[in-house]
């Protein structure tokens, strides 16, 4: 009966040791595969504009989080972040930007813009980094 018990007992051990390893494995990467546009993606997109590839392959990226309600009204806009510098809030920054100059470009949350970058980032944020 002690023997089952012991091996019960290493059985739930391993257990738990497995999963908090497979927990950890995915933290600290910040974001999601569905959250970054890898420069190998960029590179199949050459010829066209931020906006027409974000539209095609990412348009979950380009709606809103948060429905407006009586105590808040208006959402800001989705604000473009290109190598650091917040653009004014839309996405026209998007229609000019070519995948040809582009090294790659992320999703931040509405959370995880206001963190970086303050307040009225109820939209979340895109961060282009070009090659330049």
């Amino acid at each position: 009966m002690r023997r089952a018990h012991v091996g019960v007992t290493a059985l739930m051990l391993v257990m738990a040791v497995t999963s908090c390893v497979t927990a950890s494995a995915g933290a600290g990467s910040g974001a999601s595969a569905g959250d970054v546009i890898t420069a190998a993606e960029l590179e199949q997109h050459q010829g066209e504009d931020l906006l027409a590839l974000i539209m095609r392959s990412r348009p979950t990226w380009l709606h809103m989080r948060r429905q407006p309600t009586a105590d808040q009204p208006d959402t800001n806009p989705m604000v473009v972040v290109i190598d650091g510098v917040p653009q004014q809030p839309g996405l026209d920054p998007l229609r000019v930007l070519k995948v040809s100059d582009l090294r790659d470009v992320r999703r931040l949350s509405p959370s995880d813009a206001t963190m970086r970058f303050g307040t009225n980032m109820t939209a979340g944020a895109i961060l282009v980094t070009t090659k330049r």
